[in-house]
């Protein structure tokens, strides 16, 4: 039997199996920024439909896009909170601008899935994300250069895991290479131990605005291009004594450690990189409220949160010289 004659004995047996269909394919990829498994941007409605062999299961409309749901069921497919499923929205012009997935059953290149850890989704990723709350209170990160989205879950101190992937068209990529946190040394070019000038020349730009910290060592604060947790423009701040920067702090998402922890994770997730051996001690701000923070002195490196915030999100991670 040919392969087209198989693939339209499949799509036939799918067709009349009804709702308790089994739904496995061959192709369980996550390509960011062109499909998940067989499906992929650009198609038709009538195309993903072939595909899955039966009309959509629902359907919704966000703003001037249609989106259309398959529940998948069946070997390979799991979900986390919700049943698994599989959508896609599609523009006027009747192509898929994007595909998300609840199951467990697609995987990205680096393996990455539903189900598993936010913090290693990001690490595989590895760039600038923008991080939001929908109406229904529900968060998203979209890494908008890679062509990827995902929701996710909060489970006990800050742990995360994926609650859904998503693909759609990337935009284009920023010059530059990605910002690194480097415990003990500095975060981007800014670099412990630079003068004050140094610091300002390694950034690029002049501080936002000048000042003394709480101990009265000069304060410079640099607003960056790239955003924060919340979608503002995210700070740089940098605490200079006689011997240069001491404390070096920021909270834009695009800055990232060796294992991928940035600001907007949670602590257990920056504990699971860096231990357990740290002290709490707040830092006095240059704003009315003070950050905890959990400093670990054999590193180098401090993240900060607000004391009430229950998911003690790290807003801001700090690099600071020992000793």
């Amino acid at each position: 039997m040919s392969r087209v004659a198989v693939l339209l004995v499949a799509l036939l047996v799918l067709a009349v199996s009804g709702p308790a269909f089994s739904q496995a394919f061959d192709d369980s990829a996550i390509r960011p920024g062109e499909a998940i498994g067989p499906f992929r941007l650009g198609a038709t409605y009538d195309q993903v439909a072939g595909v899955f062999g039966r009309r959509a299961d629902g359907e919704a409309t966000e703003g001037n896009l249609k989106v259309y749901r398959w529940n998948l069921q069946g070997a390979g497919h799991s979900g986390t909170a919700t049943a698994p499923a599989l959508s896609v929205s599609v523009n006027g012009d009747n192509a898929v601008e994007m595909i998300t997935t609840t199951s467990t059953g697609f995987a990205t290149p680096g393996g990455s899935s539903v189900g598993l850890s936010l913090n290693a989704f990001k690490e595989e990723v590895r760039t600038p994300y923008r991080g939001y709350k929908d109406s229904a209170g529900v968060r998203h990160l979209r890494f908008d250069t890679a062509g990827l989205a995902v929701t996710y879950d909060i489970r006990g101190a800050g742990m995360t895991t994926v609650k859904s992937i998503a693909v759609f068209k990337p935009a284009p990529a920023m010059p530059g290479p990605v910002p690194a946190i480097t415990p003990g040394v500095g975060i981007g070019a800014a670099r412990l131990g630079m003068s004050t000038d140094e610091v300002i020349r390694a950034i690029g730009q002049a501080p936002a605005r000048r000042g003394r910290a709480a101990d009265g060592r000069e304060l410079l604060i640099f607003v960056l291009h790239e955003k924060d947790m919340f979608g503002d423009n995210a700070w740089v701040t940098v605490y200079v004594d006689r011997a240069g920067a001491y404390l070096i702090t920021t909270d834009a998402v695009n800055h990232f450690t060796a294992q991928g922890n940035n600001p907007g994770n949670g602590i257990l997730e920056l504990q699971a990189e860096f231990g357990v051996a740290f002290r709490s001690e707040a830092l006095i701000t240059p704003w009315p409220w003070p950050l905890m923070g959990i400093w670990y002195e054999q590193h180098g490196i401090a993240g900060f949160y607000f004391p009430p915030d229950g998911e003690k999100r790290i807003l801001w991670i700090g690099v600071y010289r020992r000793g």
